[in-house]
């Protein structure tokens, strides 16, 4: 069940990029949104330079593998959970097979695809906690990755 949760998880965050990706009006939100675009871009600044002028390495929010040469479109953590969605242009062949060379024996949990929609997961235990891959693909638009990681909790 908690590995169901972790995969939603992931599935929202990567929902989320998405949304964060479609160009929307920001006429009447003002200097909020500005500010809003700024840490936004900022944080993304930093979480690149954090995985390397390449963008590969791992994710210092998640302990994950960053997809060389992915754009961060979106960063979140709250309450003992964090994530990171990407975009990049490469297939979602491409995303896959590094993701399995990169992530443990075993760690696939499940892929799918129908209707020219391509989804993949992937969990590990990571800095003491679950960490999730989850690369989606909608027929040759850009592939998106999230990445999550939720801290072990006592109940």
């Amino acid at each position: 069940m908690r590995a169901l949760c972790v995969v939603a998880c992931a599935a929202l965050l990567a929902i989320a990029g998405s949304a964060c990706s479609k160009g929307t009006d920001t006429s009447a939100a003002g200097d909020a949104t500005a500010s809003a675009a700024a840490a936004t871009a900022s944080a993304a600044a930093t979480a690149t330079a954090a995985a390397g002028s390449t963008g590969a390495g791992d994710d210092a929010k998640t302990g994950l593998p960053v997809y060389p040469g992915a754009k961060v479109m979106h960063l979140g953590e709250a309450s003992g959970q964090s994530g990171t969605v990407l975009t990049t242009p490469d297939s979602f062949d491409q995303v896959y097979d590094w993701y399995k060379s990169k992530m443990p024996a075993g760690s696939e949990k499940a892929k799918l695809a129908a209707a020219g929609i391509s989804t993949v997961s992937f969990q590990e235990n990571v800095n003491g906690g679950i960490g999730t891959v989850v690369i989606n693909s909608r027929g040759s638009g850009p592939t998106s990755i999230a990445l999550a990681h939720v801290s072990q909790m006592k109940l």
